[in-house]
């Protein structure tokens, strides 16, 4: 049987993976302290997921101040928990609707184009 943050970890990613326009990564935790379970990017926003089993687990001190961190960047950080995930995926499927400007050329850097 799975541990309950496996397979929470797991209908997470299933339901990210729909979500137009979006892009998500899981990080292995082997060595890598305070980084979010869960990488993305929705629609050119940043996106960063911490995940817990229950409303009762709280981000470490660590994962609380990378979280602080990639929010002062202007990213999108959270503690994602089953009980308000849901919700999340709503902000983020809305999110994924926003239009960003089509043409991207001032985000690329000389010699960084996209292929």
């Amino acid at each position: 049987m799975k541990q309950k943050e496996t397979a929470f970890k797991e209908k997470v990613l299933k339901r990210l993976k729909h979500i137009p326009n979006s892009w998500w990564t899981k990080i292995q935790q082997t060595g890598i302290h305070g980084t979010p379970d869960i990488l993305g990017c929705v629609a050119a926003f940043f996106v960063a997921i911490e995940l817990k089993r229950d409303d009762k687990e709280k981000a470490g001190a660590l994962q609380a101040y990378v979280i602080a961190k990639i929010k002062d960047a202007r990213g999108f950080a959270c503690v994602a928990t089953p009980s308000n995930f849901d919700k999340l995926a709503i902000h983020l499927e809305r999110l994924s609707k926003y239009d960003t400007p089509g043409d991207m050329s001032m985000f690329e850097l000389k010699g960084f184009e996209r292929e």
